[in-house]
């Protein structure tokens, strides 16, 4: 049985290999799997239009990146209350993702990525 949550995962194309494939052979064969679909797809329409779609979109309230590398870092202060608030109960996928990468990360910072990128590209700019 495909639930509403694997199925509004696979309409927002959050699913992957056999997961995806699993969602994709029940819409295929089943009809009331691909009628709850089709109801599903219908409300994110109505929802693109939405504020909080909009404000998801433009990322408006989004944690600025150096929030969320302090939020990583476990600096404290009064952002990581509401830093957790927006990547846990809000659910922005765009911070999540930032936060996850962070926490993943070798501990290179922004400006020594930029600097690295410029090095291995400054030979290249001199070629005619």
């Amino acid at each position: 049985m495909i639930d509403d949550d694997t199925l509004a995962a696979y309409a927002t194309e959050r699913l992957t290999g056999p997961a995806r494939a699993r969602v994709e052979a029940a819409v295929r064969d089943d009809p009331a799997v691909r009628e709850r679909l089709a109801t599903l797809t219908a409300a994110f329409a109505v929802d693109e239009h939405s504020v909080a779609a909009i404000w998801s979109e433009r990322q408006i309230g989004c944690p600025t990146e150096a929030e969320l590398r302090d939020f990583v870092a476990g600096v404290g202060g009064p952002q990581e209350v509401a830093v957790a608030a927006h990547v846990g109960y809000a659910g922005c996928e765009r911070c999540a993702a930032v936060v996850a990468d962070l926490r993943t990360g070798d501990g290179e910072t922004a400006r020594q990525r930029r600097e690295r990128i410029f090095a291995s590209s400054a030979g290249r700019l001199d070629q005619d």
